[in-house]
């Protein structure tokens, strides 16, 4: 049971950068802090170190005994059973834990307002460093789509169009491709020479890749590696649109996340009446979590029997 004199620390964890909140128990944030990577499926250590880092920059939270302080986290990764009992070993005398994904909470923060019978009707796409779709099957129950992490894609999303603008430099250092204008920056940020490019590669650093997107949107209008990156990855919004309106019956769908924006901006004109930014905090969408019994993720992912076909 939550107390007058208890504390709620938040935390949205990302596959490059985290931030937290101290929420009073009337759900007023007393205190923000930003952080590194909160990826636990992918760099569990760093993550963990992430979460410790966090509340020891707490200010508010210096003087109040664990007994009082509730901890909610919203994490990259977050479906990772074995690796969240492990936080929640280490987070023990903590008052209570709640650990689900950073693309939970951002679903829970766009419902902030809104009234349970409304809850099916809306779709959270979070678009950053990955991207993850979350929804509501039912009043209790969400389900997920992607979320794989970035060794998998998550087409849409900055690991994506970093990981395919390193592939054609690769080919264009290889004589394979023809020259264009967006080399240049590359060749700038990687260097030109295949084995260099490929260790940056296998060193795996995802904030890094991801930041390619800076350049992907500086020549978009230059370059035809960028204007070919541009038109996949907006079939493949425009696909996953289609499918959230026409098979899941969404009536609207907020986007989340550092690509939130570019991609709203490139909404094709029949979805722009039921796509929307994201303008709540997914800060909120944590401490919602420790308030209502139906915002405790349960994921209808984690329950499903897979059966081969015969």
């Amino acid at each position: 049971m939550i107390k007058k004199n208890d504390y709620i620390f938040c935390l949205d964890g990302g596959a490059s950068k985290s931030r937290s909140a101290v929420f009073d128990i009337n759900g007023n944030i007393l205190e923000k802090n930003f952080g590194g990577l909160c990826n636990i499926e992918n760099n569990f250590c760093l993550s963990l170190n992430s979460i410790y880092d966090h509340l020891k920059k707490s200010k508010i939270l210096k003087n109040i005994r664990k007994k009082n302080i509730i901890i909610s986290l919203g994490l990259a990764g977050g479906r990772n059973k074995a690796k969240k009992n492990i936080i929640r070993k280490k987070l023990y005398k903590y008052k209570k834990i709640f650990i689900s994904t950073d693309g939970h909470i951002s679903l829970l923060s766009i419902l902030k307002n809104t009234q349970k019978k409304e809850y099916e009707n809306i779709a959270s796409f979070n678009i950053g460093t990955g991207s993850v779709i979350h929804f509501f099957i039912n009043k209790y129950t969400q389900f997920q789509i992607g979320g794989w992490g970035h060794i998998f894609g998550d087409q849409c999303s900055g690991y994506w169009i970093g990981n395919r603008l390193t592939a054609y430099l690769l080919k264009y250092i290889d004589n394979i491709e023809k020259n264009d204008p967006i080399y240049k920056d590359l060749i700038i940020y990687f260097g030109n020479k295949d084995q260099i490019v490929m260790k940056k590669i296998i060193d795996n650093d995802v904030e890094k890749i991801a930041s390619l997107f800076k350049i992907f949107l500086k020549f978009l209008n230059k370059s035809k590696i960028a204007k070919k990156i541009y038109k996949e990855i907006i079939t493949e919004y425009i696909s996953i649109l289609n499918y959230l309106v026409n098979n899941k019956k969404k009536k609207q769908i907020y986007l989340s996340g550092g690509l939130a924006k570019f991609y709203f901006q490139n909404t094709p004109k029949k979805f722009k009446k039921i796509v929307f930014i994201n303008k709540t905090n997914p800060l909120y969408g944590a401490y919602l979590m420790t308030q209502k019994k139906e915002f405790v993720e349960n994921l209808y992912n984690d329950k499903r029997i897979l059966t081969a076909n015969k």
